[in-house]
């Protein structure tokens, strides 16, 4: 009889051993529970600010789009004006140099009028180069500044 008491003692003991392993099992995986839990709140709250980001960047690369399309717009109006204004500066540019070019040939052999006249085409072939560079220049540092302003944000972007 004690030995059945003994065993029926050791049985229980080793039920109570297993219901605490059991519990030990259940309280880590509540605890992972609440880790992935958290994890998954915390992803997200991530992915929001993500997703605001975007719609931010979103907002600033279409505004900067319409800035674009409106200075395009500006830049082609101002063209034309300047256009017409630049076409009525050159008819009274060329009259005002013809009387010119009229009073410095008076009295000048042929040989000297056209050693003149290469000379002056040649300054004018110059200072229409020198424009033209500076132009290249002028569209070189924009372009420049457009990468620039695009690493910018895609470094903004990533550190987000």
């Amino acid at each position: 009889m004690e030995k059945k008491i003994k065993e029926i003692q050791l049985k229980e003991k080793e039920k109570a051993r297993k219901i605490e392993e059991m519990e030990r099992q259940i309280a880590q995986q509540d605890e992972k529970i609440d880790q992935l839990t958290w994890s998954k709140n915390r992803l997200a709250q991530d992915c929001n600010v993500l997703k605001r980001v975007k719609q931010e960047m979103e907002t600033v690369v279409a505004a900067n789009d319409q800035q674009i399309c409106s200075l395009n717009e500006f830049v082609n109006e101002i063209e034309l004006g300047k256009t017409f204004e630049d076409t009525k500066y050159r008819k009274r540019q060329v009259a005002r140099h013809a009387e010119e070019q009229a009073a410095r040939f008076e009295g000048l052999e042929p040989e000297d009028i056209q050693d003149l006249c290469h000379e002056d085409l040649e300054e004018q072939l110059s200072n229409d180069y020198l424009r033209r560079m500076d132009a290249l220049d002028d569209l070189a540092n924009f372009i420049e500044n457009e990468d620039l302003m695009e690493d910018d944000i895609e470094d903004f972007i990533c550190d987000d």
